[in-house]
Formats: C-alpha cells, structure tokens, sequence
C-alpha cells in the first residue's frame, strides 16, 4: 500500500488536488474550543494548533470537491459543535460513538460519554458493512447471512484513546476509524485525512489494505503519525491479496 504525508496547512495542499481524486475522507478536526488536555498531571498537552478557533467551511468546501462521486466523508466533532457543522455538511446521517470515559467539567450538568460522527454520502454511494460479519436478524424470505445496511450506535467500538497510550490529546482509537474505512471503501482505495495528528486513520488504512493521504501542521504530531504508518506499511494487511491496480491514486496526488 502506499501513502503520502503532508507538513503543513491541509487546505494549501488539498488546493492542489485535481477533482474526485480520493475515495473518502476520515478525519478529526479541530473544535474550535481551545482544548488543553488536563486528565493526568504526567500527562499534559498544549493547546491543539488552529483550535484557537476555527472555521470548517473552506476545508469542508475542498473535502466535498476533491471526493469522488461515489465517495464519503466522515467527521468527528462534539455535541454541541455538530449542531453549527450540520448547516455546512448537510450530512447523510451521524453516528453516535461511546467515548469509552466520563470527562471531566461542570458538575451542575451531565457529563457527556460520546462523540458525534457527521457522515456525508456522496450521490452514488452505497454503505456496505459484510466485511465486518455483522449478524443480519431480517425476518425478510432468505435474508443474507450478514448485514449490509448498519445503525448508527456504534456501541461496538469506543471513540477516543485512554490517555496511557495516547500520543495526542484527542486521539481517536484505530477501530472507530476501521469501521469507516470497511463499510465505504474497497482494498486498494484511496483514504484521506486533513488534520492527521498522531496518524492513526493512516494506520487503520494500511491495515485495511488502503491507500493514504494525510497533512499535519503541527511538526512534532507529524512526526509521531510518520513512524506509526511506517510501522502499519512493515505489517501484513487484512486485504493484501484483493487489492486491485493503485497506479491511478499514486498519479492523481
């Protein structure tokens, strides 16, 4: 599988990519809250870069241009984040992911145990979830042996890393971004993740037998997310011996 990294600003480089080049988009961007990670003392983070504030509608504008017809885009956010993204995604759907811990705030309210996913179809794309063997319960005449079309509660998987192994303070686990990879994307396709950080959609890509495109600004994030896709290319993927021809994806970026 190949992949290419990017150090620098996501929407300079997504400017010079030629139209309905990527497969789709999986990434988790920065909130705009200003976020500072104080859960362990041993254990702290500074401000994630461009979390200062920050506006999704230009990025989201070039995600929609560059994904091809057939394509998705997946985007982590918050709760109450995801009500001011909608009006610019418009998405599909959105999926529901248990964060797998309490955080930490105001006790006078609840605390919230899950992250949003916004997903957006492009015209043509079709979810297909048989890979992942999820038993399917239809009481429809000879139903297929698994589920193609799945829910949006993703309770199977957990959104974000336990702090003891994270090497960035809102990194999301391998298996969140997995479950997106498999139900809209095929061995061999190409996956793209404008704000990287610790690179773990590129590690579950190359797992998955995927292509992958990420950018990082931040330089000491790139380099963590270097080294963890270095090591996914030097492990056998789940899907080696379907991949089809990659030259296409190798040419277009």
């Amino acid at each position: 599988m190949t992949h290419k990294l990017h150090l620098g600003d996501c929407l300079e480089v997504m400017h010079n990519f030629i139209e309905g080049c990527i497969d789709a988009v999986v990434t988790d961007p920065p909130y705009g809250i200003n976020f500072q990670s104080n859960g362990a003392k041993e254990k702290r983070y500074d401000v994630i870069c461009g979390d200062e504030s920050f506006d999704l509608l230009p990025y989201y504008t070039e995600m929609e241009r560059i994904v091809k017809d057939r394509g998705a885009i997946y985007i982590y956010t918050r709760w109450d984040i995801a009500y001011k993204w909608q009006e610019i995604i418009n998405p599909t759907s959105q999926i529901i992911i248990p964060r797998g811990k309490v955080g930490m705030g105001d006790l006078n309210s609840f605390s919230c145990e899950y992250e949003v996913v916004l997903f957006k179809a492009m015209s043509g794309h079709i979810i297909n979830a048989t890979s992942l063997g999820i038993k399917n319960n239809s009481h429809a005449k000879n139903p297929p042996k698994y589920k193609v079309r799945i829910g949006n509660l993703w309770n199977d998987v957990i959104s974000n890393e336990a702090w003891e192994r994270a090497e960035h303070p809102t990194q999301k686990t391998i298996n969140s971004f997995s479950k997106m990879i498999q139900v809209s994307t095929n061995p061999g396709d190409t996956i793209f993740d404008p704000f990287m950080g610790s690179g773990t959609t590129g590690v579950a890509a190359i797992q998955l037998g995927r292509n992958f495109v990420g950018c990082e600004i931040d330089p000491d994030y790139f380099a963590i997310a270097e080294k963890r896709i270095k090591e996914a290319t030097l492990q056998p993927n789940l899907f080696e011996s379907q991949l089809g021809n990659t030259e296409t994806q190798k040419e277009l970026l």
